[in-house]
């Protein structure tokens, strides 16, 4: 038998040998087997025919189907390989038959056939099926091996005219010498260029190139396609796989924005992942830069990581300002890490940094340390005092040059102490919503709790939602605990406790005692108190270490909520020390959180539970004033309300009417359905029963959709004294809903006509009308608007109902149908 390897490779003196073999006709028996490129008719052509004709069977060589491979790899191995083998031989040979057997021999060499992992097959050496490529005789070039090394380099780019600019050849010879490995099969092509015929060839070509040969070749490649305009993240692949040589700058910069798109795409780790290998590789000076940006990606998933790349980048910093921007993230860093003290210490040495040299930076950061002590309830006696006249008026403050955090600081801890107005108030916070890369925790989320003081409710809502969406994971549970607060103080309960829980349940997050852990803790306290769930509140204090001492570090609200919760209980002593010891803190920190604010309203009430009316009208007095010179509507409604309580007979009445005249137009919906509940009682004792049950069943209303269960049930009682018959809670919502009114309601969420729904269910308009107000009734609704919502929350279909819409059996629709039929 004669094995003759690719006739298309044999010299003209070879070929006429084994002509000479095949057309003798006294040859012996000799079996020939070769094989031949596909169409190749060789430098004599006819000689090459008169040996193709003599061979009696042709075939097609293709690479091994998975169960040709795994017949081969029984023989090769003695055993029959697991499934995961004849996988992994396929994946990293694409069925190559030469390829196969070198990396059969090589795994037989290294490891035990009887537990080959894949990891083994991508691990074995294959090195030397580059010493077969090399051997092989080719007819374009003498040897292939440097344009197999530039393909091997430059996948899934090679080109050939990016080949050729690697190799810096002719681009027309080397689309030759390319296209003829491609019919050897060593290549295949694609849109994007050639490439390897299988992954095992690549990772042998490029493990036998030198190292330094490697990190140049990507390197070059790299440049040469970021000179062809392509994308940043496809010449970062290449910078990529560089591991020793340093970067250029450009090189710097291309996978910055590699990175930045990786993160505007969704794909963090990717992007993380490129900046350290740039941060490590870069010589120039946007390595600051990199590991700020590192930094804050850490932030969200390993605080102590992220605090080592920012402090790296502050040690690479050189210039004052772009220190003290660092300095603030640094700071920011330790605040999501729960230490203020370091936090601190870390701005305050910022501030020693510059000072006397940069005043701007110096200034930055002093506003900076002001706005994390004031959030955190620390003091300011360590430090100089701010160059800022405390006095000045709302105009002057409007006007006056200074950074976000000191403007927000300056109207959020003084404005009570000063008096500030309302719309002051408001436009500063606006002002400082203006965020910079740079922002801290607290920095992100003083205006929004400015907003809040400030009565704006809805604003505040919408700018958590904003921050929720376009910054760092890791400010979620900060942005939830505020959110929280904000519903509570608007009376969405369900929703101050969904966020409430989602922002406690972060752990690793949120510090048990910590400023926003507090926020959210009191905001989770208040809603068990108005839905009646006294022990699940006092839990809530227990599980967060509260229940003694409240550390000044946490929010104050706590000290409100609790003395509330006291009150419920009874201890009325309890109750006052804790508000008595949140006004101690009022006087000498300030305040900005909104359930501490109103101190003196909730001291007054408690006063009254207790029997003690003097203090109580007093210090209700003194709220009423306050929030009428700040002029935040929500703020004097309540304090109305508050005085209300301490007066008596007409007074109370018309107090309370003003309350809910103001209440009516802020979004504080249980805060007005008190108001309501108290005006209704002082008319039914008045003997007004008609116009007590009108205001007694709005305040039922809004406390029902509140989620107030306390409140709503002393609504139903008081409603019942005067004569109404009030609608227990489980006939109200969708389930309440008869077959009849549920159907009419599906018919007209879809925005049908009373006439048209009259036709389809055989009723008439007059049916229709009724069943619809008493849906509205039923689902505290005004009008059809409202309806598509309010079904769309259902938690069951009422009974004998399909949530299918129902034929059509108006006359019209009947008479259609049978034109249809006909």
């Amino acid at each position: 038998m004669l094995l003759v390897d690719d006739l298309s490779a044999a010299h003209p003196e070879t070929l006429d040998q084994l002509s000479t073999i095949l057309t003798d006709p006294q040859r012996l028996a000799t079996a020939v087997v070769a094989t031949c490129e596909s169409g190749y008719r060789g430098s004599d052509p006819e000689t090459f025919s008169v040996i193709m004709n003599q061979f009696l069977h042709r075939c097609v060589l293709t690479n091994l189907n998975r169960s040709e491979l795994r017949d081969l790899l029984h023989r090769e191995f003695g055993r029959p390989p697991s499934e995961e083998v004849v996988t992994g031989f396929q994946r990293q040979t694409s069925g190559n038959p030469l390829c196969v057997a070198t990396l059969a021999r090589s795994v037989l060499r290294n490891a035990n056939p009887e537990n080959l992992t894949e990891q083994d097959l991508c691990a074995a050496d294959v090195t030397e099926i580059v010493d077969d490529i090399a051997a092989r005789d080719w007819r374009t070039e003498r040897s292939p091996l440097r344009f197999v090394n530039a393909v091997a380099v430059l996948e899934p780019n090679a080109s050939a005219r990016l080949v050729a600019q690697f190799l810096a050849l002719d681009e027309l010879r080397t689309a030759d010498v390319l296209d003829s490995l491609r019919k050897a099969g060593l290549m295949h092509e694609s849109e994007s260029g050639y490439a390897l015929s299988a992954p095992m060839i690549r990772r042998a070509v490029l493990a036998r190139m030198a190292p330094s040969e490697r990190e140049q070749g990507n390197l070059r490649a790299a440049s040469l396609l970021r000179d062809q305009y392509v994308p940043a993240q496809e010449v970062a692949r290449y910078l990529l796989r560089i591991r020793h040589t340093a970067f250029p700058c450009w090189a710097c910069a291309v996978v910055r924005q590699a990175a930045d798109e990786a993160l505007s795409d969704g794909r963090p780790d990717e992007g993380l992942e490129s900046l350290l290998c740039v941060g490590r590789r870069c010589g120039c000076a946007s390595k600051v830069e990199i590991f700020r940006q590192a930094g804050q990606l850490m932030l969200g998933s390993d605080r102590k990581q992220a605090i080592h790349y920012l402090s790296q980048a502050l040690s690479y910093a050189t210039d004052l300002p772009g220190r003290s921007q660092v300095r603030i993230q640094l700071a920011n860093a330790h605040l999501v890490d729960d230490d203020v003290v370091t936090a601190a210490d870390v701005l305050r040495s910022g501030i020693d940094e510059v000072a006397g040299v940069d005043p701007e930076s110096a200034q930055l950061l002093d506003d900076e340390l002001y706005l994390v002590e004031t959030l955190r309830w620390g003091t300011r006696e360590t430090l100089p005092a701010r160059p800022v006249d405390r006095g000045q008026t709302s105009d002057t403050v409007e006007h006056r040059p200074t950074s976000r955090a000191g403007l927000v600081n300056l109207v959020l801890r003084d404005n009570l102490r000063h008096e500030w107005h309302r719309d002051t108030m408001v436009t500063c916070s606006q002002r400082a919503l203006i965020r910079d890369p740079c922002s801290t925790v607290d920095a992100l989320l003083a205006p929004v709790l400015l907003l809040l003081y400030a009565g704006e409710f809805e604003a505040a809502l919408g700018e958590c939602d904003r921050i929720a969406r376009r910054q760092a994971p890791e400010t979620l549970p900060h942005v939830l605990s505020v959110r929280a607060t904000v519903a509570f103080q608007m009376g969405n309960l369900r929703e101050a406790r969904r966020a409430a829980t989602s922002a406690l349940n972060a752990t690793g997050f949120l510090a048990p005692r910590s400023l926003y852990a507090g926020l959210a803790t009191a905001s989770l306290v208040g809603t068990h108190l108005e839905t009646g769930e006294l022990d699940a509140g006092r839990e809530c204090m227990d599980r967060a270490g509260l229940s003694g001492e409240i550390p000044v570090t946490s929010a104050p609200g706590l000290l409100v909520q609790r003395a509330f919760l006291h009150t419920e209980y009874g201890a009325f002593d309890a109750a006052l020390e804790d508000l008595e010891q949140c006004a101690h803190r009022w006087r000498k920190y300030g305040a900005y959180d909104p359930i501490e604010a109103r101190w003196r309203s909730a001291y007054a009430m408690v006063c009254v539970r207790a029997g003690r009316c003097h203090p109580a009208a007093e210090l209700a007095a003194d709220e009423l004033d306050r929030a009428r010179q700040a002029g935040i509507a929500a703020h004097i409604g309540t304090a109305l309300r508050t005085v209300a309580m301490c007066a008596g007979g007409t007074e109370r009445e018309h107090l309370l009417t003003d309350a809910v005249d103001i209440l009516e137009h802020t979004s504080a919906r249980l805060d007005l359905a008190y108001a309501l509940f108290d005006l209704g009682v002082v008319l039914r004792k008045a003997n007004r029963p008609k116009e007590a049950r009108h205001r007694l069943r709005s305040a039922l209303s809004l406390a029902d959709r509140a989620g107030a269960t306390v409140l709503a049930d002393w609504a139903r009682s008081e409603l019942r004294i005067a004569g109404a018959r009030p609608r227990r809670s489980t006939e109200t919502g969708v389930d309440a809903l008869t077959p009849s009114e549920y159907r009419v309601a599906l018919l007209a969420a879809e925005g049908i006509t009373n006439s048209r729904i009259a036709g389809i269910l055989y009723v008439t308009s007059r049916t229709v009308e009724i069943h619809l107000s008493r849906v509205y009734q039923k689902l505290l609704i005004s009008g059809r608007t409202e309806l598509e919502a309010a079904l769309s929350d259902r938690k069951s279909v009422p009974p004998e109902t399909s949530a299918e819409r129902p034929p059509d059996n108006s006359p019209a629709a009947g008479k259609q149908r049978r034109k249809q039929r006909r």
